[in-house]
């Protein structure tokens, strides 16, 4: 489901900061926590207001900033920008 590909992606998203940044165990336990809070309040938004649009804003928001922030780490890698993301 889309639900469980954003959350993957910011798990693989916060592991690419932690290796880029030389912390990879930090980021990753950071970037489970986000998974489990994004899957969580998606949880709680069908249980409390249903399978309305609400869930679906909620995914396609954090998509956007997961796409968006996938391209900053790219662009770091690179050499583009310098400093911390």
């Amino acid at each position: 489901t889309l639900l469980h590909s954003v959350a993957s992606g910011f798990v693989g998203y916060f592991w690419a900061r932690g290796i880029l940044d030389g912390k990879p165990y930090h980021y990753l336990a950071a970037g489970l926590f986000f998974a489990i809070s994004l899957h969580a309040f998606f949880n709680y938004l069908i249980l409390m207001v249903g399978p309305t649009l609400y869930p679906v804003v909620l995914l396609v928001i954090s998509s956007f900033f997961l796409l968006l922030d996938f391209e900053l780490v790219k662009r770091r890698e690179r050499g583009e920008i310098e400093e911390k993301i």
